[in-house]
């Protein structure tokens, strides 16, 4: 079982599509996807979550990789949002998996704390296009 939250891994990249695998868990669910995004997808994601949340109600939703099944590789879709002045700002994350013979998927709550966010974006930012390189969004209670 991996610790709560979510994490990005890059697996493999060339000038025209990277693999990452996308992992996330809550401490009761977990799950994991391969996805395919552009070159740029990490940095749409980070400015996706920059920033956030700016104020209760902020609501961002972010979709790497495909949900479908007729496509290559899996999918994972991030929505935030705020609900509360104070405290963590909630998330849903939804991972799908494309297997031969079965398709799985999992969606999970977590909260995440503002200054993580910030501290995940910057690290999205900062990756070296490097096999393994990564970055993690823990998740609190």
């Amino acid at each position: 079982m991996i610790e709560p939250g979510l994490d990005i891994e890059l697996l493999w990249w060339d000038e025209d599509v990277n693999e990452l695998r996308i992992r996330a868990s809550n401490g009761t669910f977990a799950g994991e996807a391969r996805v395919y995004v552009r070159p740029d997808g990490l940095e749409s994601f980070a400015a996706t979550l920059d920033g956030f949340p700016r104020s209760v109600g902020d609501r961002r939703e972010i979709e790497l990789g495909t949900f479908d099944p007729n496509m290559a590789g899996g999918g994972a879709r991030a929505l935030l949002w705020k609900r509360r002045a104070t405290g963590p700002a909630d998330a849903e994350i939804t991972l799908w998996a494309a297997t031969v013979g079965r398709d799985q998927s999992v969606s999970m709550k977590l909260a995440f704390e503002p200054a993580a966010i910030d501290e995940f974006v910057r690290r999205l930012r900062s990756l070296t296009m490097r096999v393994g390189d990564g970055a993690r969004l823990p998740a609190c209670g």
